[in-house]
């Protein structure tokens, strides 16, 4: 940022007011506040209808018919979430088997070897 030789330094007292200005927003719009969701869904088709496409809806919870005025599709935090459910969750269960299976002592057997010694002793009790 230049000054012009005219233009006089800037003092103390214009930076900290600067300072405690912050930062200049970038936001540009307007902001309605409904009551009801009705009127706040009627608004999003109004303004879709003339032509704007970046709309953005701030609710404290979800409505399905602000949603459908919105024309968004479905979220892909649910596939997330179930693929990420699903993968750890089996992960963790077959980590928590063979886990236990090797931490817990056999009794005087080798460790691990817990289901190959039940089958050579069902096979020599057979004989």
């Amino acid at each position: 940022m230049r000054r012009d030789a005219h233009e006089p330094a800037p003092t103390g007292r214009d930076l900290i007011e600067k300072l405690l200005a912050g930062p200049r927003h970038r936001y540009q719009g307007v902001m309605g506040v409904f009551y009801y969701v009705d009127d706040a869904a009627a608004a999003v088709r109004a303004l879709r209808r003339l032509g704007h496409q970046r709309l953005a809806v701030f609710s404290p919870v979800p409505h399905h018919e602000i949603e459908q005025a919105l024309d968004q599709g479905p979220s892909l935090v649910r596939w997330v979430t179930f693929t990420g459910g699903v993968s750890l969750g089996c992960t963790g269960g077959f980590a928590l088997c063979i886990y236990s299976v090797y931490a817990v002592p056999a009794r005087g057997r080798r460790q691990g070897a817990g289901f190959a010694a039940a089958v050579r002793r069902d096979r020599l009790r057979d004989r």
